[in-house]
């Protein structure tokens, strides 16, 4: 996870959905987008929807989520559709720390630590 001292949004330990979101978009094309529709919502990245439920709770979670990433200056909309986002350099960086850590906490036969 990323830490960080201080209480501005750059600052706060990643939320699941967060990371989620930028472990899975990284190695790929680096976009996601969301939509709603039927009043169902649908996180997409690689062509996988990563919301696993829709309870009320978890969809708040998700939408905090891109909204935190878009805050962090991880993800951009500039110039794409609405709800289309991609991963701005900052945010592959924080893919790559996240990465790096969860290599970090694997003994050497693959097993966390």
């Amino acid at each position: 996870m990323l830490l960080g001292t201080g209480c501005n949004a750059s600052s706060r330990q990643l939320s699941t959905e967060e990371t989620q979101i930028l472990t899975a978009a990284a190695p790929s094309d680096s976009m996601f987008y969301w939509t709603r529709f039927d009043g169902k919502l649908e996180v997409y990245v690689n062509g996988a929807d990563l919301v696993p439920n829709q309870n009320p709770m978890t969809t708040e979670a998700w939408m905090d989520a891109i909204n935190s990433l878009e805050q962090r200056g991880f993800s951009s909309n500039d110039g794409l559709k609405v709800g289309v986002f991609v991963l701005t350099s900052k945010g592959h960086a924080a893919a790559e720390q996240l990465a790096a850590n969860a290599r970090s906490t694997l003994k050497p036969n693959g097993s966390e630590i």
